[in-house]
């Protein structure tokens, strides 16, 4: 599925997706304003789920980075720019 944001809202089609039961739930973790109003419109709609920002903090997500900066360490030194991810 495509993310469909529009601001710091979901876009109409996303909307629609989630009242009429096509899309189960949504994951939303990143927002215009950190941490989210309490007056944010998305706060209380069924099926949102909002998180503070932390929804790629896995140790996967960790490692990942952890070995792609080393990638790029190792490339810059090697003058192999066309690896750097």
């Amino acid at each position: 599925m495509k993310i469909l944001v529009t601001g710091a809202d979901l876009a109409p089609e996303a909307r629609e997706a989630l009242a009429s039961g096509h899309l189960l739930a949504a994951g939303l973790d990143t927002f215009t304003t950190e941490p989210p109003p309490a007056e944010l419109a998305l706060r209380g709609v069924p099926g949102i789920i909002m998180t503070p920002h932390v929804g790629g903090v896995t140790s996967d997500a960790y490692r990942n980075m952890g070995t792609a900066a080393a990638t790029n360490v190792l490339a810059v030194l090697n003058k192999t720019p066309e690896e750097i991810e």
